[in-house]
């Protein structure tokens, strides 16, 4: 058992510092532009309240990354970002770098990484989109292929 725990530990380590960058990568990417949506409670359950409300919360990550850029240009967003109230952002996030680290694992495990991937097209663009998951995609399934490389 001592011999696989060693033979492994370099692949954990390599794995973890990869996720680790791609935490990051995403934060700065994607943070804060994922399409939140509204909750109606009791007291503003009107349909016309509920469209409105979704259109802020569409419309509030926009407002949000340029409220950030237009104070501090290069710094890239604040964490965490204020939301209008009955915003919820969806699980799979770059908000928190908890939230971040889960997503980054799912995208790296493959389960359902293709919906995180429209969600950043739709917010930051195909190139960097398309650029990270492919990337992320292409650096788990490197080190995969390394751990099955020993002779």
């Amino acid at each position: 058992m001592s011999r696989t725990f060693s033979s492994v530990l370099p692949f954990s380590i390599v794995l973890l510092l990869f996720m680790f960058i791609f935490t990051l990568l995403g934060m700065q990417l994607f943070g804060g532009q994922f399409a939140y949506t509204y909750v109606a409670t009791p007291c503003n359950a009107t349909a016309a309240a509920a469209v409105e409300g979704a259109a802020l919360c569409q419309a509030a990550p926009k407002a949000a990354a340029k409220n950030a850029t237009a104070g501090a240009a290069a710094a890239g967003p604040t964490f965490p970002i204020d939301f209008p109230a009955g915003c919820f952002p969806p699980r799979s996030n770059y908000d928190s770098f908890l939230w971040a680290f889960v997503t980054t694992f799912q995208v790296m495990s493959g389960e359902n990484w293709n919906a995180v991937m429209y969600d950043a097209i739709d917010r930051a663009g195909v190139v960097w989109g398309v650029s990270y998951f492919v990337l992320c995609v292409f650096f788990h399934s490197l080190c995969a292929l390394l751990l099955w490389d020993r002779d």
